[in-house]
């Protein structure tokens, strides 16, 4: 069984409440939206059984929003829209093609508040809802999917290029207090990464995440290389009382100290 998710935003494939491919971020690859659009394929055999299964979509806008970095048409500034197609092949040869269309749905209001490919993102945990990719959920709050008014009127092609995933996590060689409820830590390198923070605490808590290359002799960051990118990315907590794990979704940033 395959899996092809075509869009000009990012879109994150899951099925039964887990990401297809968990350790692959910011796909599909962002291209010239005036020439093609890209299409990503995920052998899903193993996921898939006899009985009832759920696949679902996170929509981000990509490189929308960052428009101090980059050409027009290289931005798709539009409404999101996707398109997934879920292909069973059977033994005698026959196959079933399963794709998006009216009868899904969708929502808006979802925990990724903000994305940003050089500002960051904004995660609400409060509004979480685990349920959202399995059997029985995805009912208050969600609204049938429409045909896209606007898609790239260009053809849909097989990524050219290899996935970015994630790789070789690192841990910090220091951190620093550097005021109350502010540190720094100290990776010991320059890497293009993504945080991941395991924090606990109230619900509501904010966790503020900004990124930077070098520090000041205080021991502050020096932000000054990430020119107008921001750089920052925001953890709203759920205040379950366990330890809550946070790790943006699209964005990604390159720095030595966090």
């Amino acid at each position: 069984m395959t899996l092809t998710v075509a869009s000009p935003c990012f879109a994150t494939p899951w099925i039964d409440g887990a990401p297809v491919d968990p350790t692959r971020i910011l796909t599909p690859a962002v291209t010239d939206f005036k020439s093609h659009v890209n299409e990503d394929a995920y052998d899903v055999t193993a996921r898939m059984s006899a009985g009832d299964h759920v696949v679902g979509l996170w929509l981000a806008p990509g490189y929308a929003t960052d428009t101090g970095y980059l050409s027009a048409w290289w931005r798709w500034t539009k409404p999101k829209c996707v398109r997934a197609e879920l292909t069973v092949e059977y033994a005698d040869g026959s196959r079933t093609v399963v794709g998006t269309d009216t009868d899904w749905q969708y929502r808006e209001r979802t925990p990724v508040v903000r994305a940003s490919i050089y500002h960051g993102e904004t995660y609400d945990a409060r509004l979480d809802d685990p349920d959202w990719c399995r059997v029985g959920g995805g009912n208050a709050g969600w609204c049938a999917a429409q045909k896209a008014v606007v898609a790239p009127a260009v053809p849909v092609v097989r990524t050219p290029v290899p996935a970015i995933r994630l790789v070789d996590p690192l841990g910090p060689v220091s951190v620093t207090k550097v005021g109350e409820g502010r540190f720094v830590f100290d990776f010991g390198l320059n890497r293009a990464a993504v945080p991941e923070v395991r924090v606990r605490g109230e619900r509501g808590t904010k966790v503020t995440v900004r990124t930077a290359e070098e520090v000041r002799p205080d021991g502050t960051l020096d932000v000054r290389s990430n020119r107008e990118a921001r750089s920052t990315d925001e953890f709203i907590l759920a205040g379950t009382g366990a330890a809550e794990t946070f790790r943006p979704r699209f964005t990604y940033h390159g720095f030595r100290y966090i």
